[in-house]
């Protein structure tokens, strides 16, 4: 693939100027933000200078779905975790907003960033599917989407003990299981394409709606091809 072309992030609420010149360095020209209005609200980009902002709300709700108690055994977390993925498929809403946010990418002439709040979930599902669309197998996707877990670790670990200070009786697997990723929610999306769709060009096709030229075209924009 292709490197220079699109970026993932978490919230860029804390950019600090060294940061908002390292994404100037880029060429970034548009933040895609798929949060919710009250996540927005709560946390707004600092969006550096010359960059578009754009919020393609994921969830089409006015707020997230609320997470699990943190005092719940953790396979309610990781069931809840998963319901949400395949949601990613199931929801006509959410299956709008992905393919604007491909749209969107496809269809900018200078490199794009998009980002949530975590940066792992909605941004976790367009990173599997701007991957599938380049080629990338199963297994590299997967690996990639785990590594999540040691980038964001110092972030885990310090939310995790705000957590258990202000809630002793939390149970941290469960505040683990909500706070960073696991393989069975990324292969719950994966196995809902394929229940839904049987495949995933038919997902991107019948579900997203994109057309044969607009996959052709956003994989041209990813990948290195031989001369």
């Amino acid at each position: 693939m292709r490197t220079g072309v699109i970026y993932r992030s978490d919230e860029l609420a804390y950019l600090n100027d060294e940061d908002s010149a390292a994404i100037a360095s880029l060429g970034i020209g548009r933040d895609i933000d798929l949060r919710t209005p009250s996540e927005i609200s709560a946390s707004p980009d600092r969006v550096p200078q010359g960059v578009i902002y754009t919020n393609v709300n994921i969830y089409g709700t006015p707020n997230p779905v609320p997470d699990p108690p943190f005092t719940s055994p953790p396979s309610v977390a990781i069931e809840f975790m998963q319901a949400g993925y395949r949601a990613f498929i199931t929801d006509p809403v959410q299956r709008e907003a992905f393919r604007t946010v491909l749209l969107t990418l496809l269809n900018d002439f200078f490199p794009g960033m998009y980002h949530c709040s975590g940066g792992k979930d909605r941004t976790g599902w367009t990173s599997a599917l701007l991957q599938s669309i380049a080629g990338v197998s199963p297994e590299t996707i997967l690996d990639d989407y785990l590594a999540t877990n040691t980038y964001t670790a110092a972030l885990i670990e310090a939310t995790r003990r705000a957590i258990l200070y202000q809630i002793p009786e939390a149970n941290p697997e469960t505040i683990d299981a909500l706070l960073g990723v696991q393989a069975s929610y990324l292969q719950a999306a994966f196995d809902q394409v394929i229940a839904s769709y049987g495949s995933m060009h038919a997902y991107l096709t019948e579900g997203l709606g994109l057309t044969q030229g607009d996959i052709d075209a956003l994989r041209a924009k990813m990948v290195h091809y031989p001369r």
